[in-house]
């Protein structure tokens, strides 16, 4: 009798672990706030090699962290040689930044910008996601979580049309 709950129980218990974490990673969820610390989260993208996948504002990048910041991050993600895909509007700043794509190992594909505006960038990588406002108030979300960065990796292929 014992024996027969003891095993029903054991059973169960990997079940009733589930139901306590029902993902199988936690969110790790990280705030940045004002221009510092949008450059800090910025910053965190060039960490490690992999692939940088980025729903890009990039005139926001360059007026509000600055000329010498985002020339600086190019040139240590040139140096790492961390390669980025973007997709940007259509515009006169990403037309002119698209031209240097293969000098600043990028590729960025322009959208009409009839679809809307991206007032935020995103950027995903590895399990990671990187949402960075600088619209306003400038602030930074990172969020660390496989699924949620596999999801919006899905989403930036599908706006590839690949």
């Amino acid at each position: 009798m014992i024996e027969n709950k003891t095993k029903t129980l054991n059973k169960i218990i990997p079940d009733l672990k589930k139901l306590k974490h029902p993902l199988p990673s936690e969110p790790k969820l990280t705030f940045f706030e004002g221009i510092n610390g949008c450059q800090k989260a910025y910053n965190s993208l060039l960490e490690n090699d992999a692939e940088i996948l980025e729903f890009g504002a990039h005139l926001d990048l360059v007026e509000k962290l600055g000329k010498d910041f985002m020339k600086n991050f190019i040139n240590e993600r040139k140096k790492k040689k961390i390669y980025l895909q973007a997709i940007s509007e259509d515009n006169q700043v990403h037309k002119a930044l698209q031209k240097l794509d293969n000098k600043q190992l990028r590729k960025i594909k322009l959208y009409d910008k009839k679809l809307g505006h991206i007032y935020s960038s995103i950027a995903i990588k590895e399990n990671k996601v990187l949402l960075l406002n600088l619209y306003q108030d400038p602030f930074a979300i990172m969020i660390e979580n496989s699924q949620v960065a596999e999801t919006l990796k899905t989403i930036f292929r599908i706006g590839l049309g690949s």
